[in-house]
């Protein structure tokens, strides 16, 4: 009598790994060991030994490969057959998607230890590399095939489960490919999941682009206005998921296909469709902002009676493009985004324009409450309707505004729950921000903030936020010297910042602008350098800061 043994448990990963190759493991190495191989010792060990040679996790060892071929052949023909039309169903395996003789195959395959059964016809195979094996052998056409099938035998049984028929029906390279993976983008969006979103959206123009004829120029030819929803999709999701060069590059060429077309109902959904928080008041593409904001001016004369959902859109991202320039040209579109959102009571249009109206809060000094009033409104709203993305922004909002008032403790929980909101959901540049609030509360609290500020600086390098980047480094150190009473230097970069922190480290007769300047970067509990500038306040009747700096971050 044969008996199959059960695998090791989870714990027994990190001993037996060390065991075999003298090397040890973290703890999610060792849970990718232990769910890759079920717990099997000899599994375990050959996986053990393609790490230590280098290789992936992801790849299935020779030596296993070669025991479950030869286990697989021991099998009757028509279970054979079975199983690898379970393959690619997945390592979770559901009879119904099989052909209706599939049973007695399946309880063979269980009792010969390739599948476990965990309920009525809900099989799974015993570990991944089983799996991996059976489908890796299949040919690239018998998999498409396969997939079709099992894509066709979903549609019948549960055609609202969107993910799985894009998974099965873009392996299978089917027409429909495009529409599910669109339908499962769009899910993972309400999910808030860009990651996968972006994966999507990438996965269905790739799919469109390779169905569609090319053109005479060698272009695709696929129809104007899904390609463009599709970009779309592909502008959205990877902002969200950190990836802003990708999204960029991505809306500039929505923005041009919309051009070619000159079609200002398509041209006004392209641009609407972008609605992803923005936090800096300085722009990484100031180019192309100018461009999408002068489109979004004729879209918006051109645009008919009636339409007041995409108008408040239009003028919500109007308002966004036009950040950190003089005058009411942007002000003014946010404002009347904010009273067409109220008016049409739609939650995440309103989230959208108040976004704007705190990007257009920083014409003069002194708005830091009226900013802390949109960022409570932006939790509220958010949390409210989950707009995942516009609670992390009101957070930040309020971490700001609370900072610039003074109210550390405040600001301290704002930056923590932006954290704790960022983590869950997989949001990596929010961290970015907060990393840079809590090395200027190491200065605020009259700490050497020097390392920490030049901690935070490091990761902006691949961000693709060159507006935050472009002398915050420089502009953050001079502030922390003025702060400790330091000498400001020479040695600085001020990038953007250059108006502002020029005057007060150069020897050039700008002293008039220089001295009431310190006190302001330096903070007011810090006592003045014997011979230099003494504290004072700010002044209240000078010239607007707009024509003085560049208006503020």
């Amino acid at each position: 009598m044969r008996v199959y043994l059960g695998g090791l448990p989870a714990d027994a990963v990190p001993a037996l790994v060390p065991a075999t190759t003298g090397r040890d493991i973290d703890a999610g190495t060792a849970r990718t060991i232990h769910q890759r191989s079920g717990g099997n010792p000899f599994s375990v060990r050959e996986l053990a030994r393609v790490l230590d040679t280098g290789g992936a996790l992801s790849a299935v060892p020779p030596g296993v490969r070669d025991v479950v071929r030869y286990r697989v052949t021991q099998l009757p023909d028509a279970v054979q057959a079975v199983l690898r039309q379970a393959a690619v169903i997945g390592t979770e395996v559901d009879l119904d998607l099989l052909p209706g003789d599939a049973l007695d195959a399946l309880e063979l395959a269980a009792e010969r230890g390739f599948l476990v059964e965990h309920g009525p016809g809900r099989f799974r195979f015993a570990h991944a590399l089983v799996r991996d094996t059976l489908y890796q052998d299949l040919s690239r056409s018998r998999r498409a095939r396969l997939h079709a099938r099992i894509g066709e035998a979903i549609e019948r049984l549960r055609p609202g489960d969107v993910a799985a028929l894009a998974h099965h029906f873009l392996l299978a390279e089917a027409p429909a490919a495009v529409r599910y993976a669109r339908a499962a983008a769009e899910d993972a969006e309400r999910r808030f999941a860009p990651h996968e979103a972006a994966r999507l959206w990438q996965a269905a123009l790739d799919h469109a682009d390779r169905r569609a004829p090319a053109d005479a120029d060698g272009g695709a030819a696929a129809g104007v206005p899904e390609r463009l929803e599709l970009i779309m999709g592909l502008v959205r999701a990877p902002a969200v998921a950190g990836e802003l060069d990708r999204a960029r590059n991505h809306r500039a060429e929505a923005l041009t296909l919309a051009e070619q077309v000159s079609d200002p109902a398509l041209t006004a959904r392209v641009l609407a469709a972008f609605d992803v928080p923005a936090i800096w008041t300085a722009h990484d593409d100031p180019a192309l902002a100018q461009r999408i904001a002068e489109v979004t001016e004729r879209t918006l004369d051109a645009l008919p009676p009636g339409e007041d959902a995409v108008r408040a859109r239009l003028l919500a991202t109007l308002a966004l493009e036009l950040r950190n320039t003089a005058g009411d040209r942007g002000p003014r579109p946010a404002r009347e985004a904010e009273a067409l959102a109220r008016r049409l009571d739609d939650p995440a249009l309103l989230a959208f324009a108040l976004n704007a109206r705190f990007m257009q809060s920083f014409e003069r000094a002194g708005l830091a409450p009226e900013r802390a009033r949109i960022g409570q409104e932006l939790v509220e709203l958010a949390r409210r309707d989950e707009l995942v993305a516009f609670e992390v922004l009101g957070h930040l909002v309020l971490m700001r505004a609370a900072s610039a008032l003074a109210d550390f403790p405040a600001a301290d929980r704002h930056a923590q729950a932006a954290d704790e909101l960022g983590e869950k959901h997989e949001i990596a540049l929010v961290g970015v921000f907060t990393q840079w609030y809590r090395a200027m509360r190491t200065s605020a609290a009259g700490q050497p903030a020097a390392a920490a500020y030049r901690a935070a600086a490091a990761p902006l390098a691949g961000t693709g936020m060159s507006g935050v980047a472009s002398g915050i480094l420089g502009f953050a150190l001079l502030c922390d010297r003025l702060q400790r009473g330091a000498d400001p230097g020479q040695d600085l970069d001020f990038g953007a910042y250059e108006p502002w922190c020029r005057p007060v480290v150069s020897d050039d007769g700008s002293e008039d602008r220089a001295v009431p300047a310190r006190p302001a970067l330096r903070g007011p509990h810090v006592p003045a350098r014997p011979g230099r500038d003494p504290p004072r306040r700010p002044r209240d009747d000078g010239p607007p800061a707009r024509r003085t700096a560049p208006r503020g971050r």
